[in-house]
C-alpha cells in the first residue's frame, strides 16, 4: 500500500464524514429556524453518529500506521477468540445474534502477539454483526460463527455469517484498497489494518462471500516457535 493510496483512502473516508456533518449541520439549522424540536432531535442524533465515525476513523488511523513492534509470545489460539466471544456475547444477545465458538481441541501453543490477533479477529466479528443491518427479511435467523482449528502447519481462524454478503464490485477491491463494506458507516481501515497485521505475523487472510448469502473470512497464521 502506497503513501498516495493510503492519502486516497483516507480522504475518501473524511468525505464521507464530511457530508454527513452538512447534512446534520442543515437539520439542525432548520430545528432553530422553525422552533421545530423533532428536526432538533433529528440532526443532533446524525450529529453524534457522525461524531462516532470521527472517532473511529482516528483510531484506525493511529492502529494502520502504528509501528510498534509486535510482542510476540507463545499463546493458546484460542486465547483471543475467548476474550472476543465475552466482548460481544451482550451485542449478540441485544441483536439475537446465535453467536457460537468452536475452539480448536489440539494442544498447540502459537507464536503471536495476542493483543494484535485479538484486534483482529473483534474487526472481522464487528463486520459479520454488521452485516445483518443489511438483511431484507428481518425475521431472518441470524448466525455468526468462529472456528479456530489447524490446518497443515497453520492455525486457522474462520468468522463465518449469513448476513447481507459482498456484492462483486467490492469483492474485487477488498483488502486490496481502502474499500468498506458498510457503506457511508465504513472507512476501510479497520480491514486493511487487520490485513497489516496478520502480514506482520507471515501469515494470510481471504474470504469467500456471496451478496444475500453471507461470508466467510479466514485467517491462517503459521505455527512456529519464534519470530
Amino acid at each position: 500500500m502506497t503513501i498516495g493510496q493510503t492519502i486516497a483512502g483516507m480522504s475518501h473516508a473524511i468525505k464521507n464524514i464530511a457530508g454527513g456533518l452538512k447534512g446534520s449541520s442543515f437539520v439542525l439549522e432548520q430545528g432553530i429556524e422553525l422552533e421545530n424540536r423533532e428536526y432538533l432531535k433529528q440532526g443532533w442524533e446524525m450529529m453524534k453518529g457522525n461524531i462516532n465515525k470521527i472517532t473511529k476513523l482516528s483510531l484506525d488511523l493511529l492502529n494502520y500506521a502504528k509501528t510498534t513492534k509486535l510482542d510476540f509470545k507463545l499463546e493458546n489460539p484460542n486465547k483471543p477468540v475467548r476474550e472476543v466471544m465475552q466482548l460481544m456475547n451482550h451485542r449478540a444477545k441485544e441483536e439475537n445474534i446465535i453467536f457460537k465458538l468452536l475452539p480448536c481441541m489440539e494442544k498447540r501453543l502459537v507464536f503471536m502477539d495476542c493483543d494484535a490477533i485479538h484486534n483482529c479477529i473483534l474487526n472481522l466479528v464487528v463486520n459479520a454483526f454488521d452485516s445483518f443491518n443489511k438483511i431484507a427479511n428481518p425475521d431472518q435467523i441470524k448466525n455468526v460463527n468462529i472456528i479456530v482449528e489447524r490446518e497443515n502447519n497453520n492455525i486457522v481462524y474462520k468468522i463465518q455469517d449469513n448476513g447481507c454478503g459482498i456484492n462483486d464490485t467490492i469483492k474485487k477491491s477488498i483488502l486490496k484498497d481502502f474499500i468498506t463494506t458498510k457503506g457511508m458507516n465504513g472507512t476501510g481501515f479497520g480491514l486493511m489494518t487487520t490485513k497489516k497485521i496478520i502480514e506482520e505475523h507471515d501469515g494470510e487472510i481471504s474470504f469467500k462471500a456471496e451478496e444475500g448469502k453471507g461470508s466467510l473470512f479466514v485467517v491462517k497464521i503459521p505455527l512456529r516457535s519464534k519470530v
